[in-house]
């Protein structure tokens, strides 16, 4: 009995269109892929391998937005009105709408920023294409302690910053991207400081993990100015950094 009903589920064309859809659309395989669990196991031995000491001291979350609520509680621990919360790569506001409510019981205000218009280019490593997150500029809905600022961070985030002199109390990147998140850091140094937070999303765990947000930081923030305190143990880890030193230009 069991048998001919997963027969007919397999071989019914409404399910193969489904499983055609989701194949074509988001490059999910429903049959065992070999090569790809060859890639994955490989490129998961490499994270460990790099962050094998900072795994054993930080916390570890199995979902991003196990993270990125335990990231969001423990900036408010000291926090205070006069600071920015800051993120970059809104998308359709899942994680700035989580952070705001949050953040909107103490009065608090977070920028994001976002094209809404996908990435300049493919991402490498990835089965995403450049227009995978375009919106074509429409804003998400979001609560109202959200700013948002339209256009590529390349073109928004200076400005902003230039003019602004208060101190990053938390800082969310979800751009992908080497060179969106290596502007921001750049641009953010002069406001970060002790005890200011960095929510890292797709940090390691991917092909070609080492040459995005994970090379950005390094190049921005010497590795004896922060520790990982809390490790996202899934694909495209999300890592959660607080700065111990002040950043010396």
């Amino acid at each position: 009995m069991l048998k001919k009903v997963f027969e007919s589920l397999i071989y019914n064309p409404i399910t193969k269109k489904i499983a055609d859809y989701y194949r074509n659309t988001f490059q999910i395989d429903f049959q065992r892929n070999h090569f790809l669990d060859e890639i994955n196991q490989n490129i998961a031995k490499d994270t460990y391998e790099n962050f094998s000491s900072e795994i054993s001291s930080s916390l570890l979350f199995l979902t991003r937005n196990k993270i990125r609520n335990y990231s969001i509680s423990k900036v408010l621990e000291k926090s205070s009105k006069d600071n920015l919360f800051i993120e970059c790569g809104v998308f359709e506001g899942e994680s700035i709408n989580l952070f705001a409510k949050k953040l909107l019981e103490k009065n608090y205000y977070i920028h994001g920023f976002d094209s809404f218009e996908g990435f300049d280019d493919n991402w490498a490593g990835s089965a995403l294409e450049k227009n995978f997150f375009n919106k074509e500029g429409r804003l998400p809905k979001v609560k109202p302690n959200v700013k948002l600022y339209k256009g590529r961070v390349q073109d928004t985030f200076k400005e902003f910053i230039d003019n602004n002199n208060s101190t990053i109390k938390f800082l969310h990147l979800d751009m992908d991207h080497y060179e969106p998140t290596d502007y921001v850091l750049k641009h953010s140094k002069k406001n970060l400081d002790k005890d200011s937070f960095i929510l890292l999303d797709d940090f390691a765990n991917y092909p070609g993990w080492k040459n995005g947000p994970y090379k950005a930081l390094n190049d921005n923030i010497p590795k004896n100015c922060y520790l990982i305190e809390a490790f996202g143990i899934f694909r495209s880890s999300s890592v959660l950094i607080r700065i111990t030193n002040p950043l010396n230009e």
